[in-house]
């Protein structure tokens, strides 16, 4: 899977929609990767519906689960993401993409809510 599927690694070309930044890729199910997606990029209820039909994946209660799962997992990996670059701002670290420490714990509760919120 690409594991960074934001809408800042796609790109048009003549040929359709491509993804760059495959830094982070890695075997992984499938479905990983349509949770990542939903949960990177904010879609609302009915594109998420949308889309998933276009995979016809989530249609039913084993596959909501597991994608249920699949955006929790994204989820904690944001939440690790964030307190990374709290602490390397702590310990006066640069961090590679411009923020000051409050934008990032800002963030931070905001991902760990949200987390909640999926696991209701």
């Amino acid at each position: 899977i690409h594991d960074d599927p934001i809408l800042g690694n796609l790109i048009q070309t003549e040929d359709g929609i491509r993804l760059i930044d495959w830094e982070l890729a890695h075997p992984n199910y499938f479905f990983m990767e349509l949770g990542g997606f939903i949960e990177e990029n904010g879609i609302s209820k009915s594109q998420e519906r949308v889309f998933l039909d276009a995979y016809r994946f989530g249609s039913n209660p084993t596959e909501e689960k597991i994608l249920m799962f699949s955006k929790a997992y994204r989820v904690t990996a944001i939440i690790g993401w964030y307190i990374e670059r709290i602490a390397q701002l702590r310990d006066g670290e640069k961090v590679f993409i411009e923020a000051d420490q409050e934008e990032y714990e800002k963030n931070l509760t905001k991902e760990i809510l949200h987390l909640k919120r999926l696991l209701k």
